[in-house]
């Protein structure tokens, strides 16, 4: 992976992802065969696959800057970056969807141009604006709880929802590279288990803990997804299963924002 920014400095590893749904076998959310209908040998089981399974070129980062569809996200992600560095502060987000060998990968639900505008997103301009409306950013302090809260832009309190609030979750000790990953059959099948799950507790005077800020619902075996706790309709998956180096994209038709 040479010339990659923030990349492994060790060889990378390509994990496969074995699920079930229904009665198929699924390798990183795609259907591979019969679940149940092997070949046994001596020292396990043999199961025939019908798609070939390439590994990832690109990391989420990557995909994002390539695709026409999500150039409004990357502005987001870009004008945030932007702003929190012009005060030396660094959220990590970049480092996330760019990856690092001391990341796990993860799950992102990308909001493509249409999410953006039907929400009132038309341009880059839009979305500075509204970033401006909640800075400059009032110092960090400690909740109720004790937790250390870091105030964060407007769209930025919109777009950790859509998997980037997982970004303290996902750094690792030791060599386990493997986070919260999700394919489209975990989130219909594992939708309750999966709403609001604590991926990581909180520890007093320091950070809060992170959770899964989504709710999830299985419509007749295909996932939709919401805001945790918001009274908001669901929406499906407009493309899902996209894997990539550090992790798999799910892209989404709207902003997983609170209500007004």
């Amino acid at each position: 992976m040479a010339g990659r920014d923030n990349w492994y400095s060790k060889n990378y590893i390509d994990f496969l992802f074995l699920g079930k749904h229904g009665d198929s076998l699924l390798v990183n959310g795609i259907a591979q065969a019969r679940w149940g209908q092997y070949q046994e040998a001596v020292n396990g089981l043999i199961y025939p696959v019908e798609h070939c399974i390439t590994k990832p070129q690109q990391t989420m980062w990557e995909y994002i800057s390539t695709e026409p569809r999500f150039s409004l996200y990357r502005d987001a992600l870009l004008i945030c970056d932007s702003l929190y560095n012009s005060v030396w502060m660094n959220m990590g987000i970049m480092t996330l969807l760019q990856s690092s060998e001391s990341l796990a990968q993860f799950t992102l639900y990308a909001p493509n141009n249409n999410a953006f505008i039907k929400n009132g997103f038309h341009n880059a301009d839009d979305i500075l604006n509204y970033c401006l409306r909640s800075w400059p950013l009032p110092p960090g302090d400690y909740d109720e709880n004790m937790y250390y809260q870091q105030p964060v832009t407007a769209i930025d309190s919109i777009l950790f929802a859509h998997g980037v609030e997982v970004y303290i979750a996902s750094q690792l000790n030791g060599d386990a590279r493997i986070g919260p990953v999700y394919f489209s059959n975990d989130l219909a099948d594992n939708a309750q288990q999966l709403s609001g799950l604590m991926l990581l507790k909180g520890q007093l005077y320091g950070s809060p803990p992170v959770y899964i800020s989504l709710d999830f619902i299985s419509n007749n075996g295909q996932p939709g997804v919401k805001r945790h706790a918001a009274n908001t309709p669901y929406t499906g998956l407009k493309n899902k299963d996209i894997r990539v180096l550090n992790g798999v994209i799910h892209e989404v038709d709207d902003l997983f924002k609170w209500p007004n």
